[in-house]
């Protein structure tokens, strides 16, 4: 099995886009499942709305890194990026923001290991969280079936911390 080397982590600057997302609590959540009913949901807006997509789906878990792991009642926002927002009520802009980030290949039940290895490396290297965590399915269950070809990035907002200079 392979792991998420440090090198696999990069620092980038997440352009900003514009999201059509709905968020709500999920019970008891635990994110080795990938919600498909919540893309549905959110491809369905997106048609009724007469919105076109342009990126891959986001979900930002609005709640302490990791703890979407859990099955704790979890605060999730699922999102997808659109050309023009039209009038809809339920956007807003993603991104214009540093990130770590790193890719998850295969798996999205093994994908807390890629988590856990991210947040290690942004402690590690005197970064500190500063937002939700994001994924965003690059290649997903709604791509391709072959779980093995799924690519997932995870997107967490960072800031460098400061070293406070002797005087």
């Amino acid at each position: 099995k392979e792991h998420l080397e440090i090198e696999d982590v990069s620092i980038e600057t997440i352009h900003p886009t514009q999201l059509v997302y709905t968020r709500k609590t999920m019970a008891n959540y635990a994110n080795a499942e990938v919600s498909l009913d919540r893309w549905v949901e959110l491809s369905n807006l997106c048609d009724e709305l007469d919105l076109k997509s342009d990126g891959s789906y986001i979900v930002t878990y609005h709640s302490n890194p990791l703890e979407q792991f859990l099955y704790t009642d979890t605060d999730i926002e699922f999102g997808i990026s659109v050309e023009d927002v039209g009038e809809a009520k339920e956007f807003r802009t993603f991104g214009n923001f540093t990130a770590a980030t790193a890719i998850h290949l295969g798996n999205y039940a093994d994908i807390m290991h890629t988590h856990v290895r991210l947040v290690q490396w942004i402690n590690k290297n005197q970064y500190k969280i500063v937002g939700p965590v994001s994924e965003e399915f690059i290649i997903s269950p709604l791509d391709i079936n072959n779980i093995n070809e799924h690519v997932t990035k995870i997107i967490i907002p960072v800031e460098k911390i400061q070293k406070n200079k002797e005087v």
